[in-house]
């Protein structure tokens, strides 16, 4: 989201007197012709679907009102577009005062609902799939507000959309915004199980990395016991080599006493030769060849 920047001081006054000028963060994006002109508003309708917030911008000036604008925003981008849109507001005000206010219309006796409503616009066809923005761009003059919606992807920024409205619409497209977004938040709110936190996945224990396993502590590979080393094999002790035995020394043989060298017979003191084999016993005479000749 992009907003105008904060007011500075206007060096070319004279001594003594102040104005306040608006410098704008200047931003590259590509405006196709067919929205260079833009649509006037003379007021917004607010709707939230399952992924994003639909902005319907009607125009009452003729019979029967119609859509002149209708822009699909993503969840995460509204409360972006709305502190974008208080701050020009704030800026306008110290500029040129408070905004009109617009007389208010009598309230009927039963709200109309949403199908009641646009039973009543014309909607035109090519404004049925409307114009996708994750970003705004938002200038005024003394009369009017100008909104730039911009979709922000590679490899350039474009305007999708373009709307301009009368200063006396700018607060209340604000609080239909901000209220739109307030009822969002409950229903999110109350879907969500008790005690669990933002962000938190259903049976995920508060603290707990996604993906990792109850009771397995920070940097624990799954399937690791508490307290073990990681790579480490399950019942090897710590400082243990991978096959080696307990209580056998590193690069001593199986069944190798400690302190034996490999090759030396039990018993055997270091530096001592291995006893010579015995002599073979006497071959045993063929069978039958007794007696003397």
């Amino acid at each position: 989201m992009t907003d105008t920047g904060q007011p500075m001081e206007n060096p070319g006054e004279g001594s003594g007197h102040q104005s306040e000028q608006v410098r704008v963060q200047h931003l590259s994006a590509r405006v196709p012709e067919r929205v260079s002109r833009g649509a006037f508003s003379t007021g917004a309708i607010v709707m939230t679907g399952g992924t994003e917030f639909i902005v319907d911008f009607i125009q009452n000036l003729g019979t029967p009102p119609s859509v002149a604008a209708r822009v699909i925003m993503p969840h995460a981008c509204l409360p972006q577009f709305i502190e974008a849109l208080r701050k020009n507001l704030d800026i306008y005000r110290q500029r040129f005062g408070e905004p009109p206010v617009l007389p208010r219309a009598a309230l009927p006796a039963r709200h109309p609902s949403a199908q009641e409503i646009y039973d009543e616009l014309k909607l035109p066809d090519d404004l049925l799939s409307g114009a996708y923005a994750n970003g705004v761009m938002i200038g005024h003059t003394g009369s009017e507000f100008k909104f730039d919606f911009l979709t922000n992807l590679f490899p350039t920024s474009a305007v999708s959309a373009r709307v301009f409205l009368s200063v006396p619409q700018v607060p209340r497209l604000l609080d239909s915004l901000q209220n739109t977004y307030k009822q969002f938040q409950q229903r999110v709110q109350q879907k969500r199980p008790p005690g669990q936190f933002p962000g938190q996945f259903p049976g995920q224990s508060p603290g707990q990395s996604p993906g990792q396993s109850p009771g397995q502590s920070p940097g624990q590979s799954p399937g690791q016991s508490p307290g073990q080393s990681p790579g480490q094999s399950p019942g090897q002790f710590p400082g243990q080599s991978p096959g080696q035995f307990p209580g056998q020394s590193p690069g001593q043989f199986p069944g190798q006493s400690p302190g034996q060298s490999p090759g030396q017979s039990p018993g055997q003191s270091p530096g001592q030769s291995p006893p010579n084999p015995p002599d073979p016993p006497p071959p045993e005479p063929p069978e039958g060849s007794g007696g003397m000749v």
